[in-house]
């Protein structure tokens, strides 16, 4: 039988993930909505590519990201560090729009890379907490 997580962790868990929904849905709409405005990035070459990218990977990671929360809060944690990884590298990838040169967007929507890059950030650090905690003593790395 699964051992659920303590509801302060869970709780945790989703405020990080509220906050990454609401800021990369600002950012992917916007994204969406007035591609020309970001520079081509080596994946995305022009903008009706950024827009494939988003209307595919948005709402797929988005997804993979609530199951891995609905799959934590029911204590089954097998894949769910990996769900919240992918689901991470929508804010964290958010940094690569600068590889193409500083987007010419208001200083709002800039702001929005820094909090889906930090909410992503914040989601890396919690799925790499799982996995760490869920090694038993043997599999622990010796700290020689």
């Amino acid at each position: 039988m699964p051992q659920r997580p303590p509801p302060q962790s869970v709780t945790v868990l989703a405020a990080v993930l509220a906050f990454n929904l609401v800021s990369t849905t600002i950012h992917y709409t916007h994204n969406f909505l007035m591609a020309d405005d970001y520079p081509p990035v080596p994946f995305f070459p022009n903008s009706l590519a950024y827009q494939v990218g988003i209307a595919v990977f948005y709402p797929l990671l988005t997804v993979l990201g609530l199951w891995g929360f609905a799959r934590y809060r029911a204590g089954k944690m097998r894949y769910v560090s990996t769900a919240f990884v992918a689901y991470a590298m929508l804010g964290f990838s958010s940094i690569g729009h600068f590889v193409g040169g500083v987007p010419e967007v208001p200083p709002f929507f800039l702001a929005t890379i820094s909090t889906d890059f930090g909410g992503g950030l914040s989601l890396l650090v919690f799925a790499a907490l799982i996995v760490s905690r869920s090694l038993t003593p043997v599999d622990r790395p010796s700290m020689v």
